[in-house]
């Protein structure tokens, strides 16, 4: 799919949130979003088995995520996976 420049789209989500999205500009019926470019206007992705929410940094609900992940435990972080994003890209590495 050719690319036609780079834009800026501003639009509402579901719940009425103003989104700010950057990226590609393509002739295509259903854009794929860079979860890099999102959460890189401060926002942190919750992701599941059935989707997820993406949640501003700066919210109650953001800094309780936050405040989690540094309290954690060895233990615990122990059972993480850790994800690395390298070059806009999200990788995670298992070892066989």
């Amino acid at each position: 799919m050719p690319s036609e420049g780079t834009g800026t789209f501003v639009g509402f989500g579901e719940s009425g949130m103003r989104c700010r999205v950057r990226g590609a500009i393509a002739d295509v019926h259903k854009p794929l979003v860079s979860e890099h470019k999102c959460l890189g206007f401060g926002r942190i992705a919750v992701l599941d088995e059935n989707g997820g929410q993406l949640i501003p940094v700066n919210s109650k609900a953001g800094r309780v995520i936050q405040g989690i992940i540094n309290r954690a435990t060895t233990a615990d972080a122990k059972t993480w996976l850790p994800v690395y994003q390298e070059r806009g890209v999200y990788n995670f590495y298992l070892k066989t």
